[in-house]
């Protein structure tokens, strides 16, 4: 899911026939996470995120060489590892409480039991990037977006910091399906155990 609105989230929930599919699994006993990440979709808002535009990383550049170039608060965007697209700034309270309704809703509404919360790691947010909160390094990002699962008992993290002893899954990155990426488990966890990311 992208923090966007819950009606897109409804679309592409319908399409896994989500309700049944959810409710099925949930009946047999399995906790169901929904995969979660802080990006807003350039193809359903371009920068144009209405009212909401406050709730954005911007974009440091006065003038950019794309076409939603000519708008008074330019979104940043974050090259993901498929797509680009624009980012809230979770050092901004109200974004925080305008994603954490989302994820709420879909809760409520499909009986999603928690959250893999995906991307969020420290290199999306460098390049200068412009947040609510001055002073706030890439690190600092990343820690917000960790913050916002301690709201949900259910929860997995592929990158987070300062987070240790906090009741937050941390997984230890992604790994290839290969013998050799067994062998990274222990030294991964031991490296980021002593720098603050886990």
């Amino acid at each position: 899911m992208r923090a966007e609105d819950p009606a897109a989230d409804s679309v592409k929930l319908s399409i896994l026939d989500g309700e049944y599919w959810w409710a099925g699994l949930s009946a047999k006993g399995h906790e169901m996470p929904y995969d979660a990440t802080s990006d807003v979709s350039f193809d359903l808002y371009g920068d144009n995120f209405g009212n909401q535009a406050q709730l954005l990383l911007l974009d440091p550049r006065k003038t950019q060489d794309i076409l939603w170039a000519n708008t008074r608060n330019k979104a940043a965007v974050i090259r993901w590892w498929n797509e680009a697209s624009a980012c809230l700034d979770l050092s901004n309270p109200e974004a925080m409480a305008w994603f954490k309704e989302r994820l709420d809703h879909l809760m409520k509404e499909y009986g999603v039991d928690g959250f893999k919360f995906d991307a969020g790691d420290a290199d999306f947010y460098t390049r200068g990037i412009v947040s609510r909160k001055e002073g706030v390094i890439p690190n600092d990002h990343t820690q917000f977006f960790a913050e916002l699962g301690l709201h949900y008992p259910l929860n997995e993290y592929r990158a987070s910091w300062k987070t240790a002893g906090l009741p937050l899954a941390q997984r230890r990155r992604d790994k290839g399906h290969a013998w050799e990426d067994l062998a990274k488990l222990i030294p991964d966890q031991m490296s980021q155990s002593v720098m603050g990311y886990a």
